[in-house]
């Protein structure tokens, strides 16, 4: 009966998810890209994942986890008679916006949670980040046996704290993260070796990634 309820719970979470290919980037398609692709309007492609991820020229397009602090979150809610406003021909509904706003705060993932597999997790788990070495992006994977407070970290080797990728409750499962190479201020980080760490209730895991250009 456990296992059962268990894996409703994982099913739950699955269905909620946003899926980037069919929710997220046919709104950019139809609301943005007519502007924003090739390196178009500040500096920003709508029409593709990757360009998603890069920065604009206003600062992080996406920060990961936190919609509010994100450019495009902020662009597609300013009102219209603000010049910096997006789409300038008219607002996207509330609705989209939630979808855009869920979907940043899930990890602005390219390919679902649920895609790594629905099986149960048994332990906590880190894996190691793939690729590895990696140029300009990579993933991170990870797995939860019970709800737990998260955070997932990245240090350069001396210890300075380069990035936090998640820092919130999470459910029980398995989750996978993209990282772009960029700091908490959105800005691009040199080469070299830098350590991932997870915390999760009383488990911890760290391994090491390396990062060329």
């Amino acid at each position: 009966m456990n296992k059962i309820f268990l894996f409703l719970l994982i099913l739950t979470k699955i269905v909620s998810q946003i899926d980037y290919e069919t929710q997220v980037q046919p709104l950019f398609d139809n609301n943005c890209t007519s502007c924003h692709n090739y390196g178009g309007s500040g500096g920003l492609d709508l029409s593709f994942y990757s360009g998603v991820m890069t920065n604009s020229n206003s600062g992080p397009a996406i920060v990961v986890g936190d919609h509010e602090n994100s450019q495009l979150y902020i662009r597609i809610t300013l009102p219209e008679s603000n010049g910096q406003s997006m789409p300038p021909s008219g607002s996207m509904s509330s609705d989209e916006i939630n979808i855009i706003a869920q979907w940043i705060d899930e990890g602005a993932l390219q390919v679902l949670s649920n895609q790594l597999g629905n099986e149960i997790p048994n332990s906590f788990a880190l894996d190691q980040n793939y690729p590895n070495p990696f140029n300009p992006t990579t993933n991170i994977q990870y797995s939860l046996l019970k709800e737990s407070y998260v955070t997932v970290n990245i240090y350069d080797v001396v210890g300075k704290q380069i990035k936090t990728l998640v820092n919130r409750k999470q459910d029980m499962g398995n989750y996978s993260l993209q990282w772009n190479a960029t700091n908490n201020y959105g800005e691009p980080i040199s080469a070299g070796m830098y350590i991932y760490t997870i915390r999760a209730g009383k488990f911890h895991s760290s391994k090491k990634m390396v990062l060329l250009k």
